[in-house]
């Protein structure tokens, strides 16, 4: 956590460690819900008239969202969350489940996973300290409370969100733009 409380404590001059770390976790929960950055996919198959299949959520992790599911290689939205379990109807075959879930820290976490750790995004961190930085500017009736900075931290951190959901859900837009000449008739 040190490495990411460096991105924050000169910005918040007087703010203890400890809010800047409780705030970091709240700030990474705002991520994860914000950018679906923390992702884990999952394959399935299931019997045939099953109808709940049980999501492999790591044990330092809270699920999300499902932000994609697909049964036998169509995607759907036909499916309902339930816990750690996600519930579908029957089908009289067996089914092969594809899904990937966006998964955050915790509510009762006291510092940020391995998981999430190893997230190598670079604009991660810099959401997170923007977050951080937004959150604790906006508390009144502290030494660091600052409203115009909350506003201008907060704008900085939608615009990373929006950086990482490119980069996560277009991973090479340049491909996508490529144009492919063709001969004149």
């Amino acid at each position: 956590m040190e490495s990411y409380i460096g991105y924050v404590l000169p910005f918040v001059p007087g703010c203890p460690e400890a809010l800047v770390e409780r705030k970091l976790l709240e700030a990474a929960r705002a991520l994860c819900d914000d950018a679906w950055c923390w992702r884990k996919k999952q394959e399935s198959t299931i019997a045939a008239d099953a109808t709940t299949l049980a999501l492999g959520i790591d044990s330092t992790a809270e699920l999300s969202d499902v932000p994609e599911f697909a049964r036998d290689g169509r995607n759907s939205i036909d499916y309902e969350i339930s816990g750690t379990d996600i519930i579908i109807p029957a089908w009289s075959a067996e089914s092969t489940i594809k899904l990937t879930m966006a998964q955050r820290p915790p509510i009762t976490a006291t510092e940020l996973p391995a998981g999430f750790k190893s997230i190598r995004y670079q604009k991660v961190t810099e959401a997170l300290a923007e977050m951080t930085k937004a959150i604790l500017h906006s508390m009144k009736d502290q030494a660091w409370h600052d409203p115009r900075e909350a506003v201008t931290d907060k704008s900085a951190y939608d615009f990373y969100v929006g950086k990482i959901r490119a980069q996560i859900l277009r991973p090479n837009p340049m491909a996508e733009m490529r144009i492919i000449p063709r001969p004149f008739v």
